[in-house]
């Protein structure tokens, strides 16, 4: 499971020069340095990087998973608050998610899909066929 940051640096390497390219291969870091691929610690992302780190982890929470139902959005948001306490994600980052989840939205059942989603799909289903 670990593998799928590599897999997604090389998939995205051609967009390196693109301000979301290094956030999403950092999506799985920790500002205390537990994360993976690289270890990084606090000092060492950008605030970008720690944004996506938070909202990867709640997003994780909402989803249903083969071992258990996700959670609605105000657990999720506890118990991302709560690991941000532990000094696991940035807690301005929580903040600012926070003040998103304040709109009234159902964010356990947004549609979307962009540009690189369609090329990365395009991508995948060569190597399928």
């Amino acid at each position: 499971m670990k593998k799928h940051v590599y897999y997604s640096y090389i998939v995205l390497s051609d967009y390196k020069d693109e301000p979301w390219f290094y956030p999403a291969v950092r999506h799985q870091e920790r500002i205390d340095g537990s994360g993976y691929p690289f270890k990084l610690k606090e000092n060492e992302m950008s605030f970008e990087d720690k944004i996506l780190q938070v909202a990867d982890y709640f997003s994780a929470l909402l989803e249903d998973r083969p071992y258990r139902k996700g959670f609605e959005k105000e657990k999720a948001f506890e118990i991302t608050y709560d690991t941000a306490k532990k000094g696991t994600l940035d807690m301005q980052a929580v903040e600012v998610l926070n003040e998103v989840l304040k709109e009234d939205r159902d964010y356990r059942n947004i549609s979307y899909i962009s540009k690189t989603q369609k090329n990365i799909d395009l991508f995948v289903n060569g190597l399928l066929q």
